[in-house]
């Protein structure tokens, strides 16, 4: 008995550590290992107990976790947790699929120190009160069920003025004259991202003034918007390009604009035409850019994109995809201007052939490359990848004896991770 009773108390290499060191070590598990944690010793308890452990909670792997057996639903699971351990200290909440009016009436009662939320809701959820967030956050994402061609409208969440933003992520809303004002107020947001959105006939000019009004504005994502006109587009597309000289990140990816009489018919959308090189001869003013992205883009000459990189050389990400104008000419003058350029993806632009590849063969600074291009062949990406001396990172796909390649790269270049699909 007393060998046993020695070996249960004998020395644990954990123990060294601090209780700071622990509380930092606890504070980045997911909530399941914490709620594990807390049973191991009345230390551990303790410490799992502390308010600092809970400055961030994620609900994104916890679905699982969560019995509604014990609750009316996983709302009501969620809400007991709050109360449980949310509190004064903490900061930033994922609530995914997880929220409701009386988790929000808790948040804002209890957390008032709350920066950041993120609200995912599905079609069944759509009627959260969204004016219960506090106008002190600064990272709001809200990621909203799309409804075809009208977005999701999001009451009087579009009324709200948060002063003090930073981060916006929008999904699947409604984008009308309504928020646009609103969000005129917060001046010093810097990453503000739109994805699936819906912009109604009269919220362009109103949408582009806010752009002209976020002078600090460091990253700008449009992707797979719906617009009211290919003019109200562009107007968008000029602001940005005039008064954005801030930018950094620029991510802009299939317009859509009305094909037929009815702009809300979202079977009767299609990607815009529009002239895309205004944009890229006003960009001069973005002097900062360094990741661009650009998808289903047409109307954009290489004359001018050659000039756009010249402007730009230090971008160190770029992807082009779907852009069918995208030609061997245009990668030359990426190899030749973008001699930083660290990450390329090269998706869908059928254009390109085994010559223009062969123009990257000697970029001393790209370390990942992502081809899937019917025009490029698996030999052709063996020849450029092995004189690439920093490369470490490709991916392959839609290039013609792509796994022949893959397999021979890897026994070639074993510092390669090469990934195919």
């Amino acid at each position: 008995m007393g060998q046993l009773h020695s070996r249960r108390h004998r020395f644990c290499p954990i123990d060294i550590l601090s209780d700071d060191a622990l509380l930092a070590i606890f504070a980045y598990l997911p909530i399941p290992d914490k709620v594990k944690a807390e049973r191991v010793c009345q230390k551990w308890k303790h410490l799992l107990r502390h308010p600092s452990v809970w400055r961030a909670i994620d609900f994104t792997q916890i679905g699982h976790y969560l019995k509604p057996m014990y609750y009316a639903d996983k709302q009501a699971a969620v809400l007991h947790f709050l109360q449980q351990y949310a509190g004064l200290f903490t900061k930033q909440v994922r609530l995914q699929n997880f929220a409701s009016n009386n988790i929000l009436q808790f948040l804002h009662s209890h957390c008032t120190q709350l920066e950041g939320i993120a609200l995912f809701l599905h079609a069944g959820h759509t009627d959260v009160n969204l004016d219960l967030l506090s106008d002190n956050l600064t990272s709001v994402d809200l990621r909203l069920p799309i409804s075809g061609g009208n977005g999701t409208p999001v009451g009087k969440f579009a009324e709200k003025q948060f002063n003090y933003l930073l981060h916006l992520n929008l999904h699947g809303v409604q984008i009308t004259d309504v928020l646009c004002s609103s969000l005129s107020h917060s001046e010093s947001l810097r990453y503000f991202m739109l994805y699936h959105c819906v912009f109604k006939s009269q919220s362009g000019s109103k949408f582009a003034a806010l752009v002209s009004q976020l002078r600090q504005l460091n990253k700008l994502v449009l992707a797979y918007c719906w617009f009211a006109s290919t003019q109200q587009l562009e107007e968008i597309l000029h602001n940005v390009a005039d008064n954005c000289c801030k930018l950094e990140t620029f991510d802009f990816r299939f317009p859509y604009v009305p094909a037929g009489d009815d702009p809300q018919d979202i079977a009767d959308h299609e990607i815009a035409s529009l002239n895309f090189d205004y944009f890229l001869q006003s960009s001069v003013q973005m002097d900062r850019l360094f990741s661009v992205s650009l998808s289903g883009i047409s109307s954009m000459t290489s004359e001018r994109f050659t000039l756009f990189l010249q402007q730009h050389s230090g971008i160190q990400t770029l992807e082009l995809s779907s852009c069918h104008d995208v030609d061997d000419d245009i990668l030359y003058s990426i190899a030749t201007n973008l001699t930083r350029l660290k990450s390329f993806q090269l998706r869908w632009c059928d254009s390109v052939t085994n010559i223009g590849l062969k123009y990257l063969a000697h970029h001393s600074s790209l370390q990942n490359l992502s081809l899937a291009c019917n025009g490029i062949t698996g030999k052709a990406v063996l020849t450029t990848v092995c004189t690439l001396t920093n490369i470490r990172f490709l991916s392959l796909s839609k290039v013609h004896g792509y796994k022949k390649c893959a397999t021979t790269l890897k026994s070639l270049r074993p510092d390669i991770d090469v990934v195919f699909s």
